[in-house]
């Protein structure tokens, strides 16, 4: 059963063109899609990939405002995306935020040592995340949905 339908195409399709950009990495589609749907109400895009490798390029071609990124996935994990993002002059400006299930010992201070900016644990809770993104993301026109920081 697919959780898109056309109430949320309908959604999406109202997305302001210069709303900020959210690039999410994630190889699951269906978390992806929930965040794609649930940022919408706040006119934020979100662009989806779903290996590390892709978003990496995604990155370079889509000149997002900001990257979620997973830690557990094929071809490229979270970890190695900070890595390139930190280290590439045209991205490492990017804020980055971690959104992960990993339960690992001391997860989230290792990323932030990496480079990442934020961290999100999953199951994702929607107004944490909108919270953590309104720290980062750039505040665009008079709305201020997300209660972004100056």
């Amino acid at each position: 059963m697919s959780i898109q339908s056309s109430s949320h195409e309908t959604l999406l399709a109202s997305v302001d063109r210069d709303a900020p950009r959210v690039l999410m990495i994630d190889d699951d589609p269906d978390i992806t899609w929930f965040v794609k749907v649930a940022l919408a109400y706040d006119n934020v895009i979100v662009l989806r990939d779903h290996d590390g490798q892709r978003g990496s390029l995604d990155a370079l071609q889509e000149s997002p405002d900001l990257i979620l990124t997973d830690l557990d996935m094929p071809r490229r994990n979270g970890h190695e995306v900070i890595h390139f993002v930190r280290s590439h002059p045209d991205l490492k400006h990017l804020p980055i935020v971690v959104v992960t299930s990993s339960k690992e010992p001391g997860i989230k201070e290792r990323v932030l040592s990496e480079g990442a900016n934020g961290f999100v644990s999953k199951p994702i809770d929607i107004p944490t995340l909108k919270r953590e993104l309104g720290r980062w993301l750039p505040k665009r026109g008079e709305a201020d949905s997300m209660n972004r920081k100056p």
